[in-house]
């Protein structure tokens, strides 16, 4: 991928949603989100780092607004809140970037989505576990956060770069770096019980993980990216190198769930797999709900 934007611009911080040379980076960012907000008009709300999350997504619910809000802000602690707030931010490479329309100029769109219609599985007891799954699970292991770049890698492998564009790879991966250092101060510091019982304490902060299942060989054959925010576990993409390991992946990070304290599951957009282990569409409002509840309440 292409080296992104380090430096500032018309006053504006590092500008990760282009490259250093392109028409769009010359416009610097006041300029290209004038150009955005005439695309969006009023279909998509604009939001930016500096904004209050908790009202912004307010105003969404009481005007029930698009599912999609857009920014260019490429900043990690803007992210960290977006998802510690219920959104689901994805980036967009626009279609025709460039004036004309080369690849070469890229223009990288963040998309933080707030679904009219959110897959849960919540309660637990709605979990239905495949049998032939659970009897393959006796062949693999499960981790979390063991291999974070692996599963990235093998997320676009399975998919594409789709939504992991380059400027959203690098604010993952600052993020779960700077979440697992701070994790590994902490214990080197103040020992394992000390540092759990301290962690414990950071309420809403959404904390970056990988899930992976190995082979008893130790082979990466299935894994996802996912967020944990208090008590809710959102997934945001995975991959699989095996049939039927994306299955036992699943199932198995959902024991994984429920023995840490988890209460609810969230899928995101409902698919017909995700209802088949019992998962459910639930509105955006009783998500919000259940989400606000739940950052709050911090799992083991």
């Amino acid at each position: 991928s292409s080296v992104l934007a380090r430096r500032a611009v018309s006053g504006h911080g590092p500008m990760l949603f282009t490259t250093p040379g392109t028409t769009w980076y010359n416009l610097g960012q006041a300029g290209v989100e004038a150009i955005l907000a005439r695309r969006f008009r009023e279909k998509r709300l604009h939001i930016r780092a500096q904004e209050d999350l908790e009202q912004v997504a307010q105003l969404i619910l009481d005007k029930d607004l698009d599912d999609f809000c857009w920014s260019l802000d490429f900043d990690a602690e803007f992210l960290e809140r977006l998802f510690s707030n219920g959104f689901l931010p994805i980036c967009s490479r626009l279609a025709g970037s460039g004036s004309s329309g080369s690849s070469a100029e890229p223009l990288y769109v963040l998309l933080p989505k707030l679904h009219r219609q959110r897959c849960l599985l919540w309660p637990w007891h709605t979990l239905r576990v495949d049998r032939g799954a659970k009897k393959r699970s006796k062949q693999f292991r499960i981790s979390a956060d063991a291999a974070f770049q692996q599963v990235v890698d093998g997320c676009i492998e399975q998919h594409g770069e789709s939504w992991l564009w380059p400027p959203m790879r690098e604010l993952i991966s600052t993020i779960f770096s700077r979440q697992q250092a701070e994790r590994e101060q902490r214990r080197r510091e103040r020992g394992e019980e000390e540092a759990s019982a301290e962690a414990a304490q950071v309420q809403a902060q959404a904390e970056v993980h990988s899930i992976e299942l190995w082979t008893e060989s130790n082979e990466l054959v299935a894994g996802e990216l996912g967020i944990m925010c208090g008590a809710m576990f959102t997934s945001l993409t995975g991959f699989y190198r095996q049939a039927g390991t994306g299955t036992v992946q699943m199932l198995a990070l959902a024991g994984l769930l429920i023995s840490s304290g988890c209460e609810c599951w969230d899928l995101g957009m409902s698919m017909d797999y995700k209802v088949a282990m019992g998962a459910a569409n639930v509105p955006r409002r009783t998500f919000m709900t259940l989400q606000r509840q739940g950052r709050g309440r911090r799992t083991g």
